[in-house]
């Protein structure tokens, strides 16, 4: 995604990859949620316009005009220009540009209210805004809050925050929505993955394009509620297999069964460098920093078989890596759970 996609945004402490040199980076978290509406560049609002057809018109005396037409002279004739039923287009009011032409019926969800549904739904300790911006001209908004609610698995020196984002879009093409994710947003690609994990693990909630967005309140609260109760249920889990410690021999048995060899008599020599390469990959991951302090735990095993499916496993373009990782469910992330706690319990 290049950098010029991105209007305005800020992002506390931590540079945008696009972003090398910190342009959108702040040193501290916005005071106030009008102070992060600010930072973000959401200080204006979609406005509503009539779309127009333009027609030339030949032969005035034999042309049908309409009610509504305006008749406007130009270098090369006459036009009328005719309002298009059915629909409206949607401008930005700082600027004037065009963001879409949109059905009628489309109820705009204004950056003003999309701030009264975060002031409604953020009322509570612990929350703070971590980035927000604008893509696309204004398409879409976004803003990512995070619960400062920092926790570590037993013996993990890396600190892990839940987030809430709050997806908007002014062009008529989705709901504007609040997400629980684990996403960072920071361009369209993150904010593309942070809508499509919401949706693959249920953890969104929609406000439709109505006039009723303010009634739906207290139902988008217990959808930030239950991010809490997700992330609880989780650590739960974490801190059992950070507990359990693995041998070397109990490691190696997990990466070898996690990435098993295909039988012999129908494996060629391609596939096994393959499977080797892979075995290899995964117990790099387990002696490096992103497992300091966990590789020879079951918490250390899952951590690095998700790292490796996620991340370094090779995939053949773009939208099947997305679909692995997010669209739809990835039974090996729980095959690596099941894996770890059998290796354990065997005791090698």
């Amino acid at each position: 995604m290049p950098a010029g996609d991105i209007q305005s945004m800020f992002s506390v402490r931590q540079n945008a990859w696009h972003d090398p040199q910190g342009r959108f980076t702040r040193d501290r978290y916005p005071s106030s949620i009008a102070e992060a509406r600010q930072w973000a560049g959401h200080d204006w609002e979609p406005l509503e316009a009539e779309p127009f057809e333009r027609v030339k018109v030949d032969d005035p005396a034999s042309f049908a005009f309409g009610d509504q037409d305006v008749v406007v002279e130009l270098a090369d004739g006459r036009y009328v220009f005719r309002p298009i039923a059915g629909e409206k287009r949607i401008l930005r009011s700082d600027t004037g540009e065009h963001l879409r032409t949109v059905p009628s019926t489309y109820e705009l969800i204004g950056n003003g209210i999309m701030y009264e549904v975060i002031e409604a739904v953020c009322d509570e300790p612990n929350i703070r805004f971590e980035t927000g911006g604008v893509i696309d001209e204004g398409r879409l908004v976004w803003a990512l809050a995070r619960l400062d609610e920092p926790w570590q698995a037993p013996g993990d020196p890396s600190v892990t925050y839940p987030y809430v984002a709050f997806l908007n879009r002014h062009d008529g093409q989705a709901s504007a929505k609040t997400v629980n994710t684990t996403e960072r947003i920071v361009c369209r690609n993150t904010f593309s993955a942070a809508d499509a994990e919401g949706h693959a693990t249920g953890r969104e909630y929609n406000f439709r394009h109505t006039k009723h967005v303010m009634d739906r309140i207290e139902e988008a609260k217990q959808a930030l509620r239950g991010l809490r109760e997700d992330t609880l249920a989780w650590q739960e889990l974490a801190t059992q297999l950070a507990l359990m410690p693995v041998t070397a021999s109990q490691r190696e048995r997990f990466v070898t069964e996690f990435v098993p060899m295909p039988p012999e008599g129908i494996v060629s020599d391609r596939v096994v460098g393959n499977v080797e390469e892979a075995r290899k990959q995964i117990r790099a991951i387990l002696d490096g920093v992103t497992c300091e302090g966990i590789s020879y735990t079951a918490y250390g095993l899952v951590e690095a078989a998700g790292e490796y499916l996620d991340h370094v496993r090779r995939y053949r373009s773009r939208d099947t890596h997305l679909t692995r990782t997010l669209l739809k469910p990835e039974p090996l992330k729980a095959k690596a759970i099941q894996l770890a706690r059998e290796v354990v319990g065997a005791g090698v």
